[in-house]
């Protein structure tokens, strides 16, 4: 008899008697109870029960004639397991184990002969029913669920199509953008769900039902009864279609008995979201623009000059890792109430002509950041008919001004064309060296000598600096950076005819360990971060802290 043919199987103990039968190719209890079985555990009795081997064969020649019954057990233990398929049956009788030895007497239906076999080989023929229980909370894939509701406080229905991955609300707020990774977690929270424990019947009030909906049109429901009085890690609910009570883990309850919030999108911005184009209207209203060929960022308004792309990528990381605080409302917006109508700050998002065979870019999303309540900004997307708690800390990190995005290449100088350096201390001390061809020469001898190589070096690595951070422009003071408080360095650079210098003026360290500095940046005083290891590189030479204290 082949394992896989058998379609059902008996364990029967004097009065107790546990049926399981396979229909469909799934197993069932069909005694003393209906209920789906735990096909594994069926399975591999199954293959135990087949796989069996005896120890020895008893010589039965010297008992007395019909005393084998009596002799060896079978007559009193009434024990037996019985195979069958759809043209076959096997049953075994279980006679007397003896203890000491893990011995067990055994006999085949069919035949006359006795054996002997582990005792502790027959562990698997268990006749407590909730044993062989299938313990899925839910007995079926969740892939083929087509529609979820929760019935409690509220209403949540969702809603997928069966040839899609991507779910929908229905209710409370029709088409409310969801998470759909948290959905995804839900669904395979419930798929991996036990039951703790079965229970007798439960009189407990319901909190609330799931609902689902299958894709081969069945329908499945679990009522939430409410927390057990003696184990506060598990709740009581009924598996509606096996009538079952049952205890399930409090964590998944609490879920479900969340609000429709728990499914939605935390993220004022969707991760995939696709847009060419960002107006930031904030302290300085600017735009900025991708070459979706090269992928690079330019700074389209007010100004026109290269972006920097780790700062812009930076800045939209930032959008994208924005968390929703709290869902205030959903419907009508009051603008006035929630202050969108003279909003704090507004980002647009556009996207270039589909086909790309015209220059138009099209308005696709609207963020508007409103009241300041609690630290909290009140905030509307143009897509939603909703409105938003964010953090207030995290908008006010974001740039709110061009210069902060701009590329943080701070100047484009040709090292060759640097014809002086002047330093100034604020005691007023000052070095300064001139250029002779490939020489460097003091002006004053008594400022010691200059090994042209080191400056050169240094010199290098000042016409190519990168700057840490764009920080401040008027009319926040530079004062408040402890600019023209430390050294100042001029540039003095020979284009043809023409001769311009660049002016650095160093102030105190940054939070982040770095050297505040200012220079014109498009004509206007800009404060930014100057790297703090080049700093310190630069010091020895030029002797910016010689005279500080």
């Amino acid at each position: 008899m082949a394992a896989t043919a058998v379609t059902s199987l008996e364990i029967r103990q004097a009065d107790l008697q546990i049926r399981l039968a396979q229909t469909n190719e799934t197993w069932h209890l069909v005694h003393p109870i209906h209920y789906p079985a735990e096909a594994p555990k069926v399975q591999a009795l199954v293959a135990d029960l087949l796989q069996l081997e005896y120890q020895s064969q008893v010589d039965t020649s010297t008992a007395p004639p019909h005393d084998g019954q009596e002799l060896y057990g079978f007559d009193n233990s009434n024990r037996s397991l019985t195979v069958a398929t759809d043209t076959a049956s096997l049953q075994l009788d279980i006679g007397d184990t003896e203890g000491a030895g893990n011995i067990a007497f055994v006999r085949r239906s069919d035949q006359d002969n006795i054996y002997t076999i582990q005792a502790d080989s027959l562990d698997r023929f268990k006749l407590e029913v909730d044993y062989w229980r299938d313990p899925r909370v839910f007995p079926h894939p969740v892939s083929q669920i087509s529609e979820l509701k929760i019935e409690g406080t509220e209403t949540v229905h969702l809603t997928r199509e069966t040839s899609g991955e991507e779910w929908k609300m229905i209710k409370p707020v029709p088409n409310a953008r969801l998470d759909q990774s948290f959905v995804s977690f839900f669904l395979q929270e419930l798929a991996e769900l036990r039951v703790g424990s079965f229970e007798a019947a439960i009189e407990s009030e319901r909190q609330a039902v799931l609902e689902f909906k299958l894709s081969n049109e069945l329908d499945y429901s679990i009522e939430l009864l409410g927390p057990s009085p003696t184990n506060p890690t598990l709740h009581r609910v009924r598996l509606v279609a096996m009538d079952t009570p049952a205890l399930i883990a409090t964590a998944f309850v609490n879920q479900v008995l969340e609000t429709a919030t728990t499914f939605r999108n935390p993220y004022l911005l969707d991760q995939d979201f696709k847009f060419d184009q960002i107006t930031v209207q904030a302290e300085e209203t600017f735009t900025l623009a991708i070459d979706n060929e090269s992928q690079r960022w330019t700074l389209t308004e007010p100004f026109q000059f290269p972006a920097d792309n780790r700062l812009v990528a930076q800045f939209v990381r930032q959008l994208t890792e924005l968390r929703i605080n709290k869902f205030i409302a959903d419907g009508i917006v009051d603008e006035i109430g929630f202050g969108l109508d003279f909003p704090f700050r507004t980002i647009t998002f556009s996207r270039s002509a589909l086909d790309f065979t015209t220059p138009e870019i099209t308005e696709v999303l609207k963020i508007r950041f409103g009241l300041k309540i609690q630290n909290n900004l009140m905030t509307h997307r143009s897509d939603e008919a909703a409105v938003y708690a964010v953090p207030f800390g995290a908008v006010t990190h974001l740039p709110a001004y061009a210069f902060q995005l701009r590329d943080r290449k701070l100047w484009n100088i040709a090292t060759d064309n640097i014809t002086k350096l002047k330093i100034t201390l604020p005691d007023q001390s000052t070095k300064i060296w001139v250029r002779d061809g490939t020489t460097w020469q003091n002006d004053d001898v008594s400022l010691g000598q200059i090994e042209a190589a080191t400056l050169n070096s240094h010199l290098e690595e000042l016409s190519n600096v990168l700057v840490e951070s764009w920080t401040s422009r008027p009319p926040t003071t530079s004062g408040h950076y402890g600019i023209g408080k430390r050294a100042q360095v001029e540039i003095e650079i020979a284009e043809g005819d023409q001769t311009n210098v660049k002016t650095l003026k160093f102030g105190s360290i940054s939070p982040r360990g770095h050297r505040y500095a200012e220079t014109d940046v498009a004509g206007i005083p800009t404060v930014f971060e100057f790297p703090g290891k080049l700093y310190a590189k630069l010091n020895p030479v030029f002797g910016l802290e010689a005279h500080n204290p």
